[in-house]
């Protein structure tokens, strides 16, 4: 369940949107073969990953609660994309930054709010997601993220955390929800220094290239919390996040978005 694998990163796309290395196309997705997910910020810069299918992993960006690579930007409230948050106008109120998983042809359906920061000095973190990969015949459909709130204590959390582009801003529903930390909150959640660093859980659902069917989405950890099997619960998240000391950081340009595929 828990590996080593490398990542490197790819700056603003550059016209390229397979998630994949510049060149691959057609790929098809095989059951315990590696294949390629993209974590890209504020639509700008993504780092590549290579995990192997239908393993239940956690892709991690070091150090993204304090920084993000050049370039990626920040989204304003109601205006979009722009280089660098500035409460010098008064039009201005929050900023986020968001994150869209994709595999190989297909995005995530929505965006995720990772982080909110406000002109008032406040701030916001989502650092857990779960996206959960569709696949039909080693095709990938589509990319959603399990909005239970698995990772809270309680309910008091979970907050909406959607990010809607036609408005820049955050969906005012409350079907995409995730929990949410304050900047106190984060240095209180186990994790060490990085505690709120970007943590994206990886499940598959569906059928590989040779027809046969992906179970690792029957272990995400809202179905432990959906039954109340608490101590389960525990036990997998620890058991997927328990090669954390040991993942690589790639050379060259993934120094800015030094990736961990656990």
């Amino acid at each position: 369940m828990c590996f080593v694998a490398t990542c490197w990163a790819q700056k603003a796309f550059e016209g390229y949107d397979y998630c994949a290395p510049q060149g691959a196309s057609g790929l098809k997705v095989k059951r315990f073969e590696e294949t390629y997910i993209c974590v890209t910020i504020n639509g700008m810069q993504r780092a590549i990953f290579n995990p192997k299918a239908d393993d239940y992993s956690l892709l991690n960006i070091q150090d993204s609660q304090n920084s993000l690579p050049s370039g990626s930007g920040i989204i304003a409230k109601n205006e979009g994309f722009v280089s660098n948050a500035t409460c010098a106008n008064s039009s201005l109120s929050d900023f986020f930054v968001t994150i869209e998983v994709s595999s190989l042809g297909a995005t995530q359906v929505v965006p995720y709010i990772y982080q909110k920061r406000s002109c008032d000095g406040s701030a916001k973190f989502f650092p857990f997601m779960t996206a959960i990969i569709f696949v039909e015949d080693g095709e990938v459909q589509t990319i959603t993220y399990d909005e239970e709130c698995a990772f809270c204590n309680g309910k008091s959390n979970c907050q909406a955390n959607g990010f809607d582009k036609s408005r820049n801003d955050t969906f005012s529903s409350d079907v995409y929800v995730e929990c949410g930390y304050s900047p106190d909150e984060c240095s209180n959640l186990a994790g060490g220094g990085a505690d709120c660093d970007l943590r994206v859980y990886v499940a598959w659902v569906g059928t590989d290239a040779n027809g046969e069917f992906f179970t690792s989405g029957n272990s995400r950890f809202s179905r432990f919390r959906q039954f109340s099997i608490g101590s389960l619960f525990d036990a997998a998240q620890k058991e997927v996040t328990a090669g954390a000391n040991e993942a690589k950081k790639a050379g060259g340009e993934a120094e800015k978005i030094p990736g961990q595929v656990l």
